[in-house]
């Protein structure tokens, strides 16, 4: 049985052997074509073919002009010199080295043909002067009465076809270029050169033919070549009669005439077919200059979200952005974009995600941390800012070394939880972060809201120590408003003890408002609101305030350790815990003594000296962290089913709930990041919490709201009257509708669309501010996490200041962004007798009514160590719609909490020092707990 196998081996390997050379000769042929065809040395010939097809149509022009019946010794060496390269490159790679014996039938075949040989070797059997000194080719010759270009004759129109000859290996060089230039380019190019070789053999038709049986009139007179070419020019341009008289020389410039009206229209179609596939930014290049830096801004960068910068042409023809700013597209992920982008000598790299749209915002996060990834490796000496929605996604980040980090739910559920008890904070925020110019005051509420918006932080530098040393931070702050053109002193930096610091933690923090338990000592950071640079840097040259005299010295002198700037003052958490019977009560205008109110009424001749002002805050709630840590610790235990109710109003809550309402399909998660904040002890009262969805939290999600107490969770479909009244949205103190993600970001919900994002221009810019239900914060945008990774860049300290406005209330939970990496000193912050501040707000006391801004800011820093940043301007309760009128006009701190109407106005941050107050005013104001006049 083995027999006729093995025989069958053996005839099959014969076969093998016989057949072994071919199959191995066309292998290789192919291979070295394919090479030849993708490598670089294939590009160097066809360079090099390009040049020399050039020089080949140069010899021609030069011919023409030439005198002598003869060819020029130089021009002869020339042409037989380019015309056997021709013919080497033919013999090679066209007939040895081609695939297929179709692939030698073509129309680059024919023309090579016409080019070569009538040089080379037909030329050579031609009568002519000269004999060509070559030591390998050897011509007799004795007869110099005629060639192909002298004596006459049509041979001559081989000539001109070296043109095309030029064009065709122009444009194969053009075509190895096309991963350089845009398909647009590319294609009108080729088409560029094509027309133009036709124009050129038009001309050299036309000059041959005219002088057919004169050619040694070529060299002078009308029928020189450069007036042919002027006048086949005219002939295409004007489609006019040929301006030649010889019938051969019709027919061929007719011919190509027609070919021109055929061919132009049929490659403009293509041009504009090819026009509207390609974006015209798909293959721009950004090239650095050695004397700026740049910044690359890439991500998830939709056309909902870019469309202004592309479309709108005030930006595109506005010199500021035309010079500054290079569109390219593409992705970080492919290293030619990349390169185009010169993201290796970028100085900043933001990676912004996917704000809205269909997609999981997990699978928008992992796709932006690749892109992150990517970019750490491409430029790893950039500053690189990422965007993310969920803060679990984090530490993928931070374990390749990327830390400036923002996510967006964090900041979003944070604003949203903030503008329940703090009327505005969203767009107080924004403001904060935007760069607006000044808008001069006038009667207008929108003036007022745009000079507030006008203002920015800026870092400064404090005076020297014989300037503030040994005063509180409160009294250093009246000092800046007072002296530095209202400018408000927020924060400052703090250094961190030696004892303290850790090897990878920073070696200062930052502390909002430290009041009365901090004492300058001089030179340090300070963080100030201001609006501009040259208002901030006032603050460096203040000069020493004379009304802080000697009963101050001599106050802090007695204490222990007064010139230490990290041992406290008295603190005001001990005066504030006084039982209700020795609360202090509200003084009146009438209460305080006039020589104190004629200092007051003018802030700039205040008796700082004098001793400390009366007290404004009455009684304060400060809720135990232990009483939240059992309930916390209660809750764990719990089941979902525990925390979901049919029916809210049944459950008769002694507070109004906060309902919560979810429009999405899916429960929204980072929900914690919206309840811990209404959960801080700082907060004057725990509203219930109710969350409206159409689906209930999966365990996943769940088990990150199951710790924190009066959570109540409520299915049914939000768009349905009956289930908004089962989650209690008639007796809610506050409602916040969650807006579904998959609503934004489709071309057929322009309305939507737009809603995700600020206008670029700024006509639409300023119009969107002063809209009412922005300038109140019942509108947030997601432009704000535009703002402040961005400006983080420019202004490095951004991000600690907002993070301690937006998370201060988070600042003792684990949910704080950054805490894993907190020094010892922060986390033992509560022993060192300093007090952090939190933003709040409050009614504007009885008797602060009818007096200015600056008697108000001073008098609430010099008694309670209460920052005041600004105020929100309710509209009287007359004027807004749906509310009932008053009979008698009383200001809102002398109505009830269940009397007074919803805050709805306008944010007005750091008014003019003259701006009077009014009883419709709410306070902005910094402070280690939230106040509550009595």
């Amino acid at each position: 049985m083995n027999g006729p196998s093995v025989e069958r081996h053996v005839s099959v390997n014969k076969f093998e052997r016989k057949m072994k050379w071919l199959s191995s000769e066309e292998h290789y042929r192919v291979r070295i074509s394919r090479w030849l065809d993708n490598g670089v040395l294939g590009l160097v010939l066809d360079i090099l073919e390009a040049v020399v097809s050039v020089v080949f149509a140069i010899c021609y022009v030069v011919n023409s002009y030439s005198p002598g019946p003869g060819i020029p010794a130089d021009v002869w060496t020339v042409e037989l010199s380019c015309a056997l390269f021709f013919l080497t490159d033919l013999m090679s790679r066209g007939i040895l080295l081609a695939e297929s014996f179709k692939s030698m039938l073509c129309w680059n075949t024919f023309i090579n043909c016409l080019v070569i040989l009538p040089v080379y070797p037909a030329a050579m059997f031609v009568p002519t002067q000269y004999v060509p000194r070559i030591p390998f080719i050897v011509i007799t010759t004795c007869r110099r009465d005629s060639s192909f270009w002298h004596g006459g004759g049509y041979l001559r129109l081989i000539y001109p076809i070296r043109f095309l000859k030029c064009s065709m290996e122009i444009r194969a060089v053009l075509h190895r270029g096309r991963s350089f230039m845009s398909p647009v380019m590319l294609f009108g190019l080729m088409a560029y050169f094509k027309f133009l070789s036709v124009i050129f053999v038009a001309a050299g038709v036309i000059q041959i033919t005219e002088t057919s049986f004169s050619a040694d009139v070529t060299n002078d007179g009308d029928w020189t070549f450069f007036n042919s070419l002027f006048k086949s020019i005219l002939t295409f341009v004007y489609v006019d009669y040929p301006p030649a008289e010889n019938p051969v020389s019709k027919i061929i410039v007719g011919t190509l005439l027609v070919f021109l009206l055929i061919i132009i229209p049929y490659e403009l179609s293509k041009l504009f077919d090819i026009n509207s596939l390609y974006s015209s930014y798909e293959h721009d290049t950004y090239h650095p200059s050695h004397h700026s830096k740049h910044i690359v801004i890439c991500g998830d960068l939709t056309p909902q979200r870019i469309e202004q910068c592309f479309w709108e042409v005030a930006l595109l023809m506005d010199p500021f952005f035309a010079k500054r700013a290079v569109y390219i597209q593409g992705s970080v992920l492919d290293a030619d974009a990349a390169t185009r982008a010169a993201c290796d000598t970028a100085a900043a790299i933001f990676v912004l995600t996917r704000k809205t749209g269909h997609e999981d915002v997990n699978v928008s996060d992992h796709r932006t941390i690749m892109r992150a990834i990517e970019v750490r490796q491409v430029s790893p000496a950039a500053s690189i800012f990422v965007q993310i929605h969920l803060s679990t996604n984090r530490h993928l980040l931070e374990a390749s070394g990327i830390t400036n980090v923002l996510c967006i739910s964090e900041v979003m559920h944070s604003l949203l939880a903030q503008n329940c008890f703090c009327p505005g904070f969203s767009t107080l925020m924004f403001n904060l972060t935007a760069a607006l110019s000044d808008v001069k005051v006038d009667h207008t509420w929108e003036s007022r809201f745009l000079h507030g918006a006008s203002h920015e932080l800026y870092s400064v530098t404090l005076p020297p120590s014989h300037v503030v040393g040994g005063l509180t931070f409160a009294e250093v702050a009246v000092m800046v408003h007072t002296q530095c053109q209202s400018a408000i002193l927020i924060a400052i930096r703090v250094p961190v003890p030696e004892d303290d610091a850790d090897d990878d933690s920073s070696s200062s923090v930052i502390i909002l408002n430290p009041g009365n338990s901090y004492l300058c000592h001089g030179n340090e950071t300070g963080y100030v609101i201001a609006r501009d640079r040259t208002q901030a840097d006032l603050v460096l040259g203040m000069a020493k305030d004379p009304n802080w005299g000697s009963s101050h010295s001599a106050s802090t002198s007695t204490s222990n350790g007064a010139n230490d700037p990290l041992v406290p003052k008295a603190s005001l958490q001990q005066t504030a815990q006084l039982t209700p019977d020795k609360a202090v009560s509200s003084p009146t205008a009438a209460a305080i003594a006039k020589d104190k109110v004629k200092h007051l009424s003018n802030p700039t001749n205040i008796k700082r000296g004098l001793g400390a002002r009366k007290k404004r805050t009455a009684r304060t709630i400060m809720w135990a962290a232990s009483k939240l840590q059992e309930t916390s610790e209660r809750h764990k235990s719990k089941k979902m089913d525990e925390f979901v109710v049919d029916d809210v109003p049944k459950l008769h809550f002694p507070l109004k709930p906060i309902v919560v309402v979810s429009l999405g399909s899916v429960f929204p998660e980072n929900l914690e990041f919206f309840i811990a904040p209404l959960r801080a002890p700082t907060v004057k009262d725990h509203h219930p919490i109710v969350l409206m969805s159409s689906e209930l939290p999966s365990e996943e999600v769940f088990a990150h709201i199951r710790p924190f107490s009066d959570v109540f969770l409520v299915k049914g479909e939000p768009t349905r009257l009956g289930s908004l009244k089962r989650a209690g949205i008639e007796i809610a103190f506050k409602v916040v509708l969650l807006c579904s993600e998959e609503d934004f970001g489709t071309a057929s919900n322009q309305l939507l669309a737009d809603a995700g994002r600020l206008p670029l221009s700024l006509y639409d810019t300023v119009k969107f501010l002063c809209s009412p239900s922005f300038a109140s914060g019942l509108t947030y945008s997601t432009e704000l996490c535009d703002n402040l990774i961005i400006n983080h860049f420019f202004n490095p300290m951004i991000k600690d200041i907002v993070r301690e406005l937006v998370f201060s209330p988070l600042r003792e939970s684990k949910l704080y962004p950054g805490k894993s990496k907190f020094s010892a000193f922060e986390r033992n912050f509560a022993t060192s007798g300093l007090q952090r501040s939190s933003l709040f707000t409050c009614e504007l006391p009885l008797d602060f009514v009818g007096k200015s801004f600056a008697y108000c800011f001073e008098y609430l820093l010099l008694s309670d160590a209460i920052l005041t940043l600004g105020v929100y301007r309710c509209l009287p309760p007359d004027l807004v719609p749906g509310v009932s009128p008053q009979s008698t006009a009383k200001a809102r701190i002398e109505r009830h909490e269940t009397e007074r109407a919803v805050p709805f106005g306008y944010v007005y941050l750091n008014p003019l020092a003259s701006e009077i107050m009014t009883g419709d005013d709410l306070l902005y104001v910094l402070s280690h707990k939230q106040p509550c006049w009595a």
